[in-house]
């Protein structure tokens, strides 16, 4: 079966933002799993990620379905003008969400020695959002006026 051809302006920055996702499935699972396995006293060390990771989450989904409206409903029937500023405020705040996450990982890497292969596996998927949550704003500024990207920035 042969894929559909993408929109011509929102199809690219739709298909990165499933594609982050995607990858935030993966490392909420991770962090899931690794909280889990690490017992009372471990899961205490994990948890703060939980909230983000979870916030993060909320920002991916909002960007995603700003950005299938914009890619299936007609522009006469909807405030375009507001769902890009939207949709550029909530790839912000993803991608701010993704920084404190990071940051978090990072610090439990001082105390890696008895969870470094969750650590490594978080890590690589964290990675991996942070990749396709910024090809998603490389395409989606091609196709939002650059008055509207700078007002949903400022919101964010």
């Amino acid at each position: 079966m042969a894929s559909q051809p993408l929109h011509p302006v929102w199809g690219t920055g739709l298909r990165a933002l499933r594609r982050s996702q995607y990858a935030q499935q993966v490392f909420t699972s991770v962090i899931a799993e690794w909280q889990s396995v690490q017992g009372d006293e471990r899961a205490a060390e994990i948890s703060p990620l939980i909230a983000q990771v979870n916030e993060s989450s909320v920002y991916r989904d909002l960007a995603i379905g700003h950005c299938i409206r914009l890619h299936f409903t007609p522009s006469e029937k909807t405030d375009c003008d507001e769902l890009m500023m939207g949709l550029v405020r909530a790839l912000y705040q993803a991608r701010r969400t993704d920084k404190v996450v990071e940051k978090k990982l990072l610090q439990l890497q001082t105390d890696a020695r008895s969870y470094q292969a969750w650590l490594e596996l978080a890590l690589v998927w964290q990675q991996q959002r942070k990749i396709w949550l910024k090809k998603a704003g490389q395409s989606l500024m091609k196709a939002i006026p650059e008055r509207l990207w700078q007002a949903g920035k400022r919101g964010a």
